[in-house]
């Protein structure tokens, strides 16, 4: 939903993938500086230092990988080899309540 809100503004759909079979799947849009995520809007180098730090903390060995879903989420959703849902698997499509979210938070990052 974000996605489509800034469409046109350079935002990507980043996936933090936990390397082995860790817990820690996130995924949050961002342009390479700046990113928004469930929290709304942070540094995206300051995103994944608090990710990594609280999973490093209860797993030592824990680490990830930032992919870059370019195809969109149904696309890559399809494709396997992740622990992600496509949004057909949440109660009610959930698009309604993103939008509803989202709209909580500034529409641009603090300046």
């Amino acid at each position: 939903m974000f996605l489509s809100l800034h469409d046109g503004e350079d935002y990507r759909l980043i996936y933090i993938k936990p390397k082995g079979d860790y817990p820690g799947n996130h995924l949050y849009a961002s342009n390479n500086t700046w990113a928004f995520d469930f929290n709304g809007w942070s540094l995206e180098q300051d995103l994944l230092e608090v990710h990594a730090d609280g999973y490093c903390q209860a797993y030592p060995a824990w680490g990830y990988e930032r992919i870059v879903i370019e195809e969109g989420l149904p696309a890559y959703v399809a494709k396997g080899n992740h622990n992600l849902r496509p949004p057909e698997y949440f109660p009610q499509l959930p698009w309604e309540r993103a939008y509803n979210y989202i709209k909580q938070f500034p529409a641009s990052p603090p300046s």
